[in-house]
């Protein structure tokens, strides 16, 4: 975040310096840059706020273009130029934002954070139903951490704690879990509540059962869901592979009332 700020610093100084601005010195660029930046992530949410109360994307559009209008202004204001020299610093801004656009499609998103949202609660209260959050794919998962992945069963994505890493012998007894036949201490919302089926609907196609012995390959993970009564997890999918793993949840950002670090 910082860098980008005094990178569009930067790029906004000299773009208004080219056009004749007495102004455009870096402490007023990077005050200039910081405010297009408060404002880009204040319309950021009041967009997905607006989206969720009204269910229609359509809105979003019209409050971009209203968004960029500020942008327009701010920026004639801050660097004392008039409405057709403003077009300057503006078109740089909008170069230098289309830029960060594709760094984040080709290098972002697939190698290093990607934002998801769970339609379900198998996670629930941690994650609820259509939280919004981010997934950073560079660190290393550790067990109880919420982790991202794709159900082989499926191909869909789902996010779960991770309870199981590979080459671990995991079995579920007496509402915990035992790893290598070490019992482990669970976070204290699934204390006494792990099994290796849901025990309100204990029949069904669950492929394990309490007090079993369940060995993963060196390749396999274990995940459960925290709503652990109704998830459907690798006790009913079986182990996932190491291929699957998308990313370590990192932090909630919506909706704001609910925006918090995970890890």
């Amino acid at each position: 975040m910082a860098l980008t700020v005094l990178l569009r610093a930067v790029v906004l100084m000299f773009s208004a310096r080219a056009v004749g601005s007495h102004f455009a010195h870096l402490r007023g660029a990077l005050r200039v840059s910081l405010i297009l930046a408060v404002v880009g992530i204040t319309f950021f949410f009041i967009g997905i706020a607006v989206e969720r109360a009204s269910g229609n994307p359509l809105y979003n559009p019209v409050l971009s273009l209203v968004e960029f209008g500020l942008f327009f202004i701010i920026m004639s204001r801050c660097f004392k130029l008039s409405f057709k020299r403003t077009w300057a610093p503006f078109g740089a801004f909008l170069g230098i934002s289309a830029l960060e656009i594709v760094l984040a499609i080709l290098l972002i998103r697939p190698f290093l954070i990607e934002a998801f949202i769970v339609p379900s609660d198998g996670m629930s209260p941690t994650i609820q139903p259509n939280d919004q959050f981010v997934a950073n794919k560079i660190i290393s998962p550790k067990r109880w951490d919420l982790v991202v992945y794709r159900n082989k069963l499926d191909g869909q994505v789902y996010c779960k704690r991770l309870v199981g890493l590979p080459g671990e012998r995991l079995r579920f007894s007496s509402g915990t879990v035992f790893i290598n036949d070490r019992e482990e201490t669970p976070p204290v919302l699934l204390a006494g509540r792990l099994h290796a089926r849901s025990v309100e609907h204990p029949t069904g196609d669950w492929k394990y059962r309490d007090d079993e012995t369940i060995a993963l390959a060196s390749n396999e993970f274990f995940v459960i869901g925290d709503n652990v009564e109704r998830s459907l997890d690798s006790r009913y999918s079986g182990p996932s592979d190491r291929a699957s793993l998308i990313g370590v949840v990192d932090w909630i950002y919506c909706p704001v009332s609910r925006m918090r670090l995970v890890r």
